[in-house]
């Protein structure tokens, strides 16, 4: 500690610390990340060879955001449209397969919510002398409310040519 002295100006080069060197100011970017939803980005994305290519024409847009459209009020629409228009387009089968997976989902999760629900209302019931069971029949909506929402989002984004994956599905049908 002999040769430090806090008078002394430091003399030599200033001291860089290892590995490359920083960019210079102002020219730094950030990596540029693909813009999607969930899952791949749709139509163009090299990540994914099923999508990669051109997008989706007019009628066929129209034809996966029906698909979605109908899964809105049933799982029947979404089959029917993989089983009857997926054999002539790749994008409405994959859109049909991603609504029929996320309904078949849909109604486990129904039925889960259903019995969560169910044991709640029972016990609130027990507390406030039967009045409970009113919180049974507001939270029954919320799995339809759910699913109608995931498929009117999904079926914009179909119709603007845009792949959606709804999140927290299983994929069961390919």
């Amino acid at each position: 500690m002999a040769d430090y002295d806090p008078d002394r100006p430091v003399t030599g080069p200033p001291w860089t610390p290892p590995g490359p060197p920083p960019p210079p100011r102002g020219s730094f970017r950030p990596p540029a990340r693909p813009a999607t939803g969930y899952g791949y980005g749709g139509p163009g994305d090299p990540s994914d060879p099923v999508y990669a290519g051109p997008g989706p024409s007019r009628a066929e847009a129209s034809d996966a955001a029906l698909t979605h459209f109908l899964g809105a009020i049933g799982i029947i629409g979404p089959l029917l449209m993989y089983l009857l228009k997926g054999q002539r387009s790749p994008w409405v089968k994959a859109n049909a397969a991603e609504a029929l997976n996320f309904h078949l989902c849909m109604i486990g999760y129904t039925f889960a919510w259903f019995f969560v629900a169910g044991v709640l209302s029972c016990g609130l019931a027990a507390v406030t002398e039967g009045r409970g069971f009113i919180v049974f029949f507001l939270l029954a909506f919320v799995p339809v409310i759910a699913s109608v929402t995931a498929s009117v989002i999904a079926g914009l984004a179909a119709n603007r040519g845009e792949f959606f994956r709804y999140p927290g599905t299983y994929r069961m049908v390919k």
